[in-house]
C-alpha cells in the first residue's frame, strides 16, 4: 500500500470516528396532524353562566356612604370538559370557538353603598355555555357528554352587610 493510500485510510477512519457511524435520519417535512377519533354531535346552546365563587377575576369593597367603582379588562381562558379523552380541535370545530384559547373580557360597574353599611363588588367572567355529545368514530352508538364555555364578558355580584 502506498503512503497516499495509507493516509487516505487513516483520514477516513478518523472522520468516521468523529462523525459517528449511525445512519442519517431525515427530518420530517411537516408536523404530524392529529387523528380525530371522535365525532362531536348534538351541540346545544345552554345559556349564559356567571362564573362561580371560585372564579373571581377582580373585587373591591368599601364602607358607606360611598360609591364603589370596578373596571375590569382581563384575559380569561375558555373552559371545556368531557367524559372521554376527546381532543380540543374536534370540540372547537363544532362549537364555533377555540376551546383551548383565552379571550379578553371587559366591563365596569358603579355600586352605591349606604351609610352604616359595608359594600362588596366581585367581578366574574360571563360565559356562553354549550353542551355536546361525543362518540368514537368506530363505535358511534356509545356516546358521552361534554360542555364548552366561552368567556364573552364580565358580570358583577354586588351586596352590602352591616358595617
Amino acid at each position: 500500500m502506498s503512503i497516499k493510500t495509507r493516509v487516505g485510510v487513516i483520514v477516513g477512519v478518523i472522520a468516521l470516528g468523529i462523525l459517528g457511524t449511525a445512519p442519517a435520519e431525515a427530518a420530517p417535512s411537516e408536523p404530524a396532524r392529529p387523528v380525530h377519533m371522535w365525532n362531536v354531535t348534538d351541540v346545544k346552546y345552554a345559556g349564559k353562566w356567571c362564573g362561580g365563587k371560585n372564579n373571581v377575576i377582580s373585587a373591591t369593597k368599601g364602607k358607606g356612604k360611598t360609591t364603589l367603582v370596578l373596571s375590569v379588562s382581563k384575559s380569561v381562558s375558555a373552559e371545556w370538559s368531557s367524559e372521554v379523552g376527546i381532543d380540543a380541535g374536534s370540540v372547537s370545530a363544532k362549537v364555533g370557538f377555540k376551546v383551548d384559547e383565552s379571550y379578553t373580557v371587559e366591563n365596569q360597574t358603579r355600586f352605591e353603598v349606604p351609610k352604616g353599611r359595608m359594600g362588596f363588588v366581585e367581578a366574574h367572567p360571563l360565559y356562553v355555555y354549550y353542551t355536546f355529545k361525543a362518540s368514537l368514530k368506530f363505535t358511534p352508538k356509545v356516546t358521552q357528554k361534554g360542555l364548552a364555555r366561552k368567556p364573552i364578558g364580565v358580570c358583577f355580584k354586588e351586596w352590602t352587610q352591616k358595617a
